[in-house]
């Protein structure tokens, strides 16, 4: 997986999750990444400054501890031929987690996914600088299916590329590219008096529901026309019917194709995208996602937003 060389795991040593590290471990095997950085950030003690001052070395212990802790959980989970190393931080996990990311200009994020799925971890989804790779709780052994929703945007590319490259490292059985596209209802607005206006309204809706249904499955059918080399793609057009929403849509998908991962990028050409992350950030907080999900990012994308979060020139 050539263009994820360098990793990031952010790892809860507090509560940790023998099946995350487990995929990891698996994920390592597979996709032969050159460095891993494991890290865990310990928040600061609400004490006094005055207490800090008698006592500025009250954390090392505990820092100590985790670390020990930590090396120990992977010291017969990554291959020797893989660069690893272990950092245990105090301050503010947002903050440190996306420094760390920028510092060590990695190009993957590896988050654990917990039932307890928090706010720190969806604003770390949304803020950093690359791509970002969500590790169910949940022992998975193989990796045969994928689920791809696309927009044509310039983030939809960069999802097949991914694509191809876990391809590359497991034996992918099946991907299916889903597209949602909004029915006739959405482009025919407009106030009716008559019968006739109201029958003459029918009528448009039909033809151009037609019209839409063909013209999506075409630009499906033509986008992956480009990734034929993979094995089973498949291409789906999924209408959007008035007053439904991506989300519904995209949790029936997860249940119907029940895929080992969902790839899909961070931005797209509408609020569709924010949609269909907020979709899964949702599931995950009331059930827990028992796959992977892996959020495509232009690496350095939000360089500029976590300077000036890091008050950094």
């Amino acid at each position: 997986m050539n263009n994820y060389k360098h990793w990031l795991v952010e790892i809860d040593m507090l509560q940790p999750s023998e099946a995350v590290l487990h995929n990891i471990s698996i994920l390592s095997q597979r996709l032969k990444p050159e460095t891993i950085h494991f890290l865990h950030v310990a928040e600061k003690v609400d004490l006094p400054d005055e207490a800090f001052a008698q006592m500025p070395d009250l954390q090392v212990p505990e820092v100590k501890s985790i670390a020990k802790q930590l090396n120990d959980h992977i010291q017969d989970k990554i291959d020797t031929s893989i660069k690893a190393s272990v950092e245990v931080i105090i301050g503010s996990p947002l903050k440190e987690i996306l420094k760390k990311a920028q510092g060590l200009s990695v190009d993957l994020l590896l988050v654990g996914n917990r039932k307890d799925f928090d706010t720190l971890h969806k604003k770390v989804i949304r803020k950093a600088p690359c791509s970002v790779l969500l590790v169910p709780d949940k022992k998975l052994e193989t990796l045969e299916s994928i689920l791809v929703p696309i927009d044509f945007s310039e983030y939809s590319p960069l999802c097949m590329e991914a694509v191809r490259a876990v391809s590359d490292d497991f034996d992918v059985k099946q991907v299916n590219v889903i597209h949602f596209y909004q029915d006739a209802s959405f482009y025919l607005n407009q106030v009716f008096e008559s019968p006739f206006e109201v029958n003459e309204l029918m009528r448009r809706k039909v033809v151009l529901n037609e019209k839409l249904s063909t013209y999506a499955s075409h630009k499906v059918d033509e986008f992956i026309s480009e990734y034929k080399s993979l094995n089973s793609v498949t291409g789906i057009a999924e209408k959007l019917e008035k007053g439904e929403n991506v989300d519904d849509h995209l949790k029936a998908a997860l249940v119907s194709h029940n895929p080992d991962m969902l790839i899909m990028g961070a931005k797209g050409t509408s609020s569709s995208s924010a949609a269909l992350l907020g979709t899964v950030a949702e599931n995950i907080e009331s059930k827990g996602l028992d796959k992977y999900l892996l959020i495509i990012k232009k690496k350095g994308e939000n360089s500029s937003l976590i300077r000036t979060l890091l008050g950094l020139k």
